[in-house]
């Protein structure tokens, strides 16, 4: 029995049972190998531990990315105000590309355009995605500055004029008159955002076959 050896967890070295010790995590040849295994094996446990932590947070972060993403894609709000952009862009790219601001009539090809509202968005949302109510403008000094430049100043024709003179005084007549709701759910306004987005790729200028108008 005194010539029985048990291997040292740490060296893995085989040592006479009287010259060694047990403890709980194993046998050891010296206390300072009991040490060095013990903060090793600390070492690997919290390795492990900020291991299973990191991949728990990936897993989080990836399912609170997929649940904001069915998030926005039912959110009506969200969509809408995407469809609305495209819409805009292709006013102001492609269907009105070259023509001068509908408001002051600038051509200055070094500034910026955007597809500006005759009636706001905000407040008549059952003509907010009508291209008929959308027009080339210059972003910053009517759109924006200007709130729309919608009756002119001294310095321009104003937005209302700017119609007229393009396309008639029946044109504006029925973008201010009434106009029925088309509440479109999110379905609806990824299909006409897709459809925007097909005529930007195609550069085509009429929207005559659009959906749900």
């Amino acid at each position: 029995m005194a010539n029985k050896k048990h291997k040292c967890c740490f060296c893995k070295e085989f040592f006479p049972v009287n010259e060694g010790f047990r403890t709980p995590a194993g046998f050891f040849c010296c206390t300072s190998h009991a040490i060095k295994y013990a903060n090793a094996k600390r070492e690997r446990d919290n390795e492990r531990l900020i291991k299973k932590a990191k991949q728990s947070q990936v897993k989080e972060e990836k399912a609170n990315r997929k649940a904001l993403r069915e998030l926005k894609n039912n959110d009506r709000k969200h969509q809408f105000q995407l469809t609305k952009q495209v819409i805009q862009k292709w006013v102001h790219k492609v269907r009105d590309a070259g023509l001068p601001c509908i408001s002051c009539g600038t051509t200055n090809p070094n500034i910026i355009y955007s597809g500006g509202h005759y009636r706001t968005a905000g407040g008549n949302p059952e003509i907010a995605l009508e291209s008929k109510n959308i027009h080339r403008q210059c972003l910053f000094n009517c759109n924006k500055n200007k709130s729309g430049n919608i009756s002119g100043d001294k310095h321009s024709k104003g937005f209302k004029q700017g119609l007229i003179d393009r396309y008639g005084q029946d044109y504006v007549d029925w973008l201010d008159g009434h106009h029925e709701s088309k509440r479109l759910d999110c379905d609806q306004l990824r299909e006409l955002r897709a459809y925007y987005n097909r005529l930007i790729r195609e550069n085509k200028k009429t929207d005559e076959d659009r959906p749900f108008f």
